[in-house]
């Protein structure tokens, strides 16, 4: 296994001018507008389980100055409780990235964002602990199973 402490950029750090088009040599470090610079897409994956309570939770860590690109929820077998929903916050349960993602139906979900949630994806400042829950409600599950990735850009 290779480790990085510094984000992966691929491309040849040039860039349109913008006056006349001719190819220069960028900084070190720019990407934007004009630059063929990227930035490498960083995944972390787990699986939900079921399990017998109402509650089932994965963490994962993402880092400090990382931008949250996508959470993306593939249901492999749904969950049986009256109600199962999963959520991506910072606490077991919290809704600060991803709420409502519907666990009783199969299928790959790719989730609605809000504003603030947009927003903090967009702000990870300090090493982070996110949490995927998926919660029942009136009697525990007896199958189920949730695979969540957390996709992101680290800065």
């Amino acid at each position: 296994m290779t480790t990085f402490q510094t984000p992966i950029r691929i491309g040849s750090g040039a860039f349109k001018d913008g006056f006349n088009g001719a190819m220069t040599s960028a900084a070190p470090g720019l990407t934007g507008s004009g630059c063929d610079l990227g930035i490498v897409n960083v995944t972390q994956r787990a699986t939900i389980n079921f399990a017998a309570a109402l509650v089932q939770d994965v963490k994962f860590l993402v880092p400090a100055s990382a931008t949250i690109v996508d959470v993306i929820v593939d249901v492999i077998t749904a969950f049986d409780s009256t109600a199962n929903t999963l959520s991506v916050g910072r606490t077991t349960g919290g809704t600060e990235i991803v709420s409502g993602v519907n666990a009783k139906a199969t299928g790959r979900v790719r989730p609605t964002f809000t504003t603030t949630q947009l927003t903090n994806m967009n702000s990870v400042t300090t090493n982070t602990t996110l949490i995927a829950t998926v919660t029942g409600t009136v009697t525990n599950p007896t199958v189920g199973s949730v695979i969540v990735t957390i996709v992101y850009a680290p800065n």
